[in-house]
């Protein structure tokens, strides 16, 4: 559902309908698939998309992470490492997959990553702040569109994004993985 403190915003309501209609111009295995966009009575807006039984990659990195503290279970952390890795792998795979059709994700985080629990599937979902390479038209400047602690410095600064930034977010993602936490922290966004 759009927020309904955001339903009456001409801008959001915009960014939701973009959401939609980038999402069904990227049909790939990595992408949760956004199977249309309705209204309720009272004029709030949703997707409908499909479901996934699993947890996002946040979770599965939080659960790894604390498993490590606990002694004697170093076999099993090396399985849940590589299957982060292999996660990884393939969310990188699905961003070069909307690079090439000339899609901006610009919100990469691992949880907006989903690893399904029913097959050795990854997800990308949440394309609310992507967009075209070539279509500034729903960018303000000046305005953070994003998560601070995956952005991209040229993205912190509201200044124009490519493909670079997307992969600084994978980068971002990685440091996560490896250290439990997101690489940027401070008490504000900015």
């Amino acid at each position: 559902f759009i927020h309904h403190n955001l339903i009456k915003d001409r801008d959001s309501r915009d960014r939701f309908q973009l959401e939609a209609e980038v999402t069904g111009r990227l049909e790939h295995p990595g992408i949760v698939p956004l199977y249309g966009i309705g209204q309720t009575d009272t004029g709030r807006l949703f997707y409908y998309m499909r479901y996934i039984d699993g947890e996002t990659m946040d979770e599965a990195i939080q659960r790894y992470h604390q498993s490590r503290t606990t002694v004697g279970a170093a076999s099993e952390q090396g399985v849940e490492f590589r299957r982060l890795l292999t996660s990884f792998i393939s969310v990188c795979k699905t961003v070069a997959y909307a690079h090439n059709r000339g899609i901006v994700h610009r919100d990469i985080k691992p949880a907006n990553i989903f690893l399904d629990q029913n097959v050795e599937r990854v997800q990308l979902m949440d394309f609310g702040l992507a967009r075209a390479v070539d279509d500034a038209s729903l960018t303000r400047s000046g305005t953070l569109a994003g998560t601070p602690q995956y952005m991209s410095p040229e993205q912190a600064r509201a200044e124009t994004v490519d493909h670079r930034s997307d992969l600084f977010s994978l980068g971002s993602v990685m440091y996560a993985m490896c250290t439990g936490h997101a690489p940027f922290r401070a008490e504000s966004s900015y």
